[in-house]
């Protein structure tokens, strides 16, 4: 052995190497068989503890507030003896009544911390869990309170009135304290925040059992229900997948009813204001951006699939027309519509040009997160809407728009705008009632090309000018007295189009002139009438007696 090679004084040899080796290899196994001894003890739960906010800042301790964060199967977690709903604690249950809602008066609102939660949703909530396979819940967060909680003569509590130990009992398996065991034996937990989302898992374990009951709002049985094999083969799932969702699992944080210290009142407020920071600060997202993160709903993917590739919503220098966030379209934009009419208009179109292909993608149940549609039925969704759009786009409203013309001008009502034109297809309303119209006639057996070419005649005539008398939408989607939208009347607005446009008998007139069931009674003489319904504006611009027949009081002559 050269001088080069021979081991120098520091150097760590190949045996000692190895040797380190299986020592940490034996150190790891020892840990992982004691967090298996850990796992495996009746009632307990392994859990990482942090710390957030403070209590018993009036004794001057200002004591942190724990949390315990565990991992549960989502099977665990749909035992209502493992964990139950807030609005089950014991402080409400005087407040709920015999259909399980609580009713809130001036006596008890202070008191009321937890909503009831809506039983209403459950059937979509399954439905999300089952069908979408990216389904995702988030943390439950949830108050862990022995029975001695609620006795103020326990022992655990002080002759002052202070408890003399924390709700939660924490093991450290750590000398940090930062992991350890939580014992959830002879204790309730109530989810403070996520009773929809155990109402949803508690849906699947029902399923398994052989049927989910439909309740109302408040949990009272409706006596309507679905079988398991029902409910598989609407949303195509396999039985199989009842199991294995309950298998997956979620994450629970629990929070002590109460932490040695503090009194009953401190811990009840405590516990209330933390659910409601959570009711509070949670920002909900515009209907916009829900839609633009929709990636369920066949409509707004359709929509959304529009307004970022067809022409008609290019604007200049790389800019938008379509306002991807709010309902509105403000002064000085280049929007001419929104991501909301969007979604509007594609389900307005394909409910009457393809109903069956609509129908499948509607919410089989209320508040139902759509099922995604294949990729076939898109691409179907896709390019009747776009073929719709591309004869919209010729329409001269929209040339003019392309022309860089003052949009504003066009859209905006004369106050507003002096040469102001009230153009009704420059509004999201507007353009939602021409796709109904658009897709009726359709339905009757007209092209688009022959409905275009009406509709370009009647732009070209003005005929969408909503604030002259002579045109159908002034007291319909125009309010003249307070020069602004009327949003309520779109059934009638749609019927009326198609009138301008196929024309109708005389017993059609008289139901858009004088109201019919599907227009809610509601018809144009009634909607142009002066206050005491005795005058109304006719189409000449005349107040005249409401039984006025005269030429001027009859709908305007549909287009040639």
């Amino acid at each position: 052995m050269t001088s080069e090679t021979m081991p120098r004084a520091g150097d760590i040899t190949l045996d000692e190497i190895k040797e380190m080796e299986a020592l940490e290899r034996k150190q790891a196994q020892t840990l992982s068989r004691l967090l298996d001894n850990a796992l495996q003890k009746d009632g307990h739960a392994i859990v990482l503890r942090g710390v957030m906010g403070s209590t018993l800042a009036d004794t001057g301790a200002n004591v942190g507030v724990p949390s315990y964060t565990a991992v549960h199967t989502l099977r665990y977690v749909s035992d209502p003896v493992k964990i139950k709903m807030g609005s089950e604690m014991p402080f409400l249950r005087n407040y709920i009544d015999d259909e399980g809602q609580v009713q809130v008066d001036k006596g008890n609102a202070a008191d009321l911390a937890q909503r009831a939660p809506d039983w209403t949703r459950q059937p979509a909530l399954t439905a999300y869990l089952l069908h979408d396979k990216n389904h995702k819940f988030g943390t439950i967060l949830a108050v862990v309170s022995p029975a001695w909680v609620d006795d103020p003569k326990h022992e655990n509590w002080s002759s002052d009135g202070r408890a003399l130990k924390s709700a939660v009992e924490f093991e450290a398996l750590d000398s940090s304290g930062n992991m350890g065991l939580i014992d959830l034996r002879h204790v309730d937990t109530y989810a403070l925040d996520g009773q929809h989302r155990i109402m949803g898992i508690r849906g699947i374990q029902a399923l398994q059992e052989g049927r989910l009951d439909f309740r109302k709002k408040g949990g009272a049985p409706t006596g309507k229900y679905t079988t398991r094999e029902e409910f598989l083969d609407a949303f195509k799932v396999e039985e199989a997948r009842l199991k294995s969702t309950l298998d997956e699992q979620i994450s629970v944080e629990y929070i002590p009813a109460v932490i040695k210290g503090e009194t009953a009142s401190q811990a009840k407020q405590r516990v209330r204001s933390v659910f409601v920071a959570i009711n509070s600060y949670a920002k909900r997202t515009d209907k916009g951006e829900n839609i633009l993160l929709d990636e369920s709903n066949g409509f707004a993917l359709v929509g959304r699939h529009a307004g970022l590739s067809h022409p008609l919503f290019e604007a200049p220098k790389e800019k938008s027309r379509v306002n991807w966030k709010t309902s509105s379209l403000p002064k000085r934009s280049v929007w001419i519509t929104t991501l909301q009419a969007l979604k509007d208009m594609t389900e307005n179109y394909l409910s009457s040009v393809a109903p069956d292909l609509a129908k499948s993608w509607e919410p089989k149940f209320k508040g139902q997160v759509p099922l995604r549609p294949s990729e076939q039925e898109l691409k179907s969704g896709q390019e009747l809407f776009e073929e719709f759009l591309d004869h919209l786009k010729r329409l001269p409203v929209f040339r003019r728009v392309d022309s860089l013309e003052d949009i504003d001008a066009m859209r905006l009502f004369d106050p507003d705008e002096p040469n102001g034109e009230g153009h009704l297809l420059l509004r999201p309303i507007g353009q939602t009632i021409l796709a109904r119209a658009v897709g009726d006639l359709v339905a009757g057996g007209m092209s688009l090309d022959q409905i275009f070419e009406k509709l370009r005649r009647m732009d070209s005539d003005g005929g969408f000018n909503q604030q002259l008398p002579s045109n159908v939408w002034y007291g319909v989607t125009f309010d003249p007295a307070g020069r602004k939208m009327i949003m309520s009347n779109q059934n009638l607005a749609a019927k009326l189009l198609v009138y301008m446009i196929r024309g109708g008998d005389q017993a059609e007139q008289s139901a858009l002139m004088d109201g019919a069931p599907d227009t809610k009674g509601k018809g144009v003489r009634v909607l142009r009438a002066n206050d005491d319904q005795s005058m109304w504006r006719n189409f000449e611009g005349k107040l005249v007696p409401m039984e006025d027949n005269s030429y001027g009081s009859s709908l305007p002559v549909p287009v040639k």
